[in-house]
């Protein structure tokens, strides 16, 4: 009987001692210090938190930062000239624009500033009114933005020697020939108006001779060309190219996961299943075997919302939301830690359409930010002045936290001045430990909205600002946190 007494009292206390450790740790929660609307304070009170800290513990490789900006094709709406939508463009500080933009550079006159006046040029471009962009057009541009262009040059409606007068041209403006791509996205075409370039072996050909010829004028540019192989249409296409190259500086990339196989109706973008599409079309396009001795720039990328799909415009809905911002920065982010290699990152597109867009210019012109451009806004504000970044090594309960619930990067440069990008894209708040990383309290702002609630502009957003205090930080569910020092 006395061993059964003390049997039920061993167990009584060691439940009591279990019932007091979980109240302590449950109320050990980090709150903000300082937050502009108090009633988002009591919002996330009531939100429920996930108990498991996540501990940063370390960095991975650290990595020169990538160019990053945008393919700069404006051939529908305002010109980059108009005021509000400068105003509007001047707010994203990217690095590097692309011009005259994607498959319009096939057919582009430089010295019009416009589309060739042909009867091959293709349908969907001889509807388009005429609004000159020239090289003018282009350095104001730039001189506004502060950034640099990677030109893509006409390989199949010019010659090479009009495009070598072009990029002399540009010079003779002030515009820096420091990047050039030769075409795009040759290894998709099967029209017959591509057939002497569409084929790797002939592309190759044609490549390494205008890079060969453009080198001559420019020494120091470097110049990319089109790569990835695509298995019903190219299947050998990496191969085929640079067997006939002599010498490449860049292997381009354009990335678009399929909106079919990431969003859905009712719950929106996926985020585990786009980091998972992403990652399996740079395994199909050959280049995780290629890309190790050459630099890699993935000129265009977003979701491919203009797809086919029998509920389209319920899909396209989410184009509108916040989601679409989250994965703005979850490919940033990916295609930023894909490899050392990775030198530039440009996202679709500038401006235009409201389904790529970045400014909202077409065929209302807004001039807003659109979810595509607060996320691009976000990730380049954290990003601007900064030299090198580091992906954070982030653990739950001894296991790795994957991307696609949340991920993190350090920015820094050599002056010392360091920027935390951290993003939560589960549909809780969670709490992350800086300790183990930095001893100094960062001031941090986050933003965030439900994943699938229509937002414009970042002014729409819900908003926290305050101090890490012992590290510790919360997260808000579907949120984007920078933290300065």
């Amino acid at each position: 009987m006395r061993i059964n007494k003390l049997y039920i009292t061993g167990i009584l206390i060691l439940v009591f001692g279990i019932v007091v450790l979980f109240f302590k740790n449950s109320t050990n929660v980090q709150k903000p210090e300082a937050i502009d609307n108090i009633g988002l304070v009591s919002e996330l009170k009531q939100l429920t938190v996930d108990s498991r800290v996540i501990h940063a513990v370390g960095f991975q490789e650290r990595l020169k930062k990538p160019l990053y900006g945008f393919n700069g094709n404006n051939v529908r709406g305002p010109n980059w000239s108009t005021p509000e939508l400068m105003t509007g463009i001047k707010s994203l500080p990217f690095n590097v624009i692309r011009y005259p933009g994607g498959n319009v550079a096939n057919w582009w006159d430089w010295r019009s500033g416009w589309f060739i006046e042909d009867a091959k040029l293709p349908v969907q471009y001889q509807k388009i009114p005429k609004a000159p962009i020239t090289l003018r057009d282009l350095k104001q541009l730039i001189d506004q933005t502060n950034s640099e262009v990677v030109f893509v040059l006409n390989l199949v409606s010019d010659n090479l020697k009009s495009q070598q007068q072009m990029l002399r041209e540009a010079s003779r403006l002030g515009i820096a020939v420091n990047y050039v791509e030769l075409g795009n996205e040759f290894n998709l075409f099967v029209d017959k108006r591509y057939q002497k370039i569409n084929k790797g072996l002939a592309y190759g050909k044609v490549a390494n001779k205008w890079s060969s010829e453009i080198q001559k004028l420019f020494p120091d540019v470097k110049i990319g060309i089109v790569a990835g192989d695509i298995p019903n249409r190219s299947p050998y296409w990496n191969t085929e190219v640079l067997t006939s190259v002599d010498n490449t500086d860049a292997l381009v990339w354009h990335v678009y996961p399929s909106m079919k196989a990431v969003v859905t109706e009712d719950n929106g973008v996926d985020f585990k299943q786009l980091n998972t599409e992403i990652l399996r079309l740079f395994e199909k396009s050959g280049l995780a075997q290629l890309e190790a001795g050459h630099k890699l720039w993935i000129t265009e990328y977003n979701l491919k919302w203009h797809e086919n799909a029998s509920n389209k415009k319920q899909l396209q809905y989410h184009v509108t939301t916040w989601g679409q911002a989250l994965s703005t920065v979850s490919m940033t982010s990916i295609f930023t830690g894909l490899s050392t290699n990775v030198d530039m990152i440009l996202n679709h597109n500038l401006t235009g359409f409201p389904i790529f867009a970045a400014v909202e210019s077409f065929p209302k012109p807004s001039f807003q930010l659109t979810p595509n451009g607060m996320g691009m806004k976000l990730w380049l504000d954290t990003a601007s002045g900064m030299t090198e970044l580091k992906k954070l090594s982030l653990f739950r309960g001894g296991f790795s936290v994957a991307d696609y619930e949340v991920f993190g990067w350090e920015f820094c440069n050599e002056a010392g001045e360091r920027k935390v990008f951290l993003v939560n894209l589960t549909g809780k708040p969670v709490e992350i430990n800086l300790n183990q990383l930095y001893s100094i309290p960062f001031s941090y702002e986050s933003f965030y909205a439900e994943k699938n609630a229509k937002v414009i502009d970042l002014t729409g957003l819900k908003q926290l600002r305050g101090k890490t205090k012992n590290g510790l930080l919360k997260l808000p569910q579907y949120s984007i946190n920078i933290l300065i020092r």
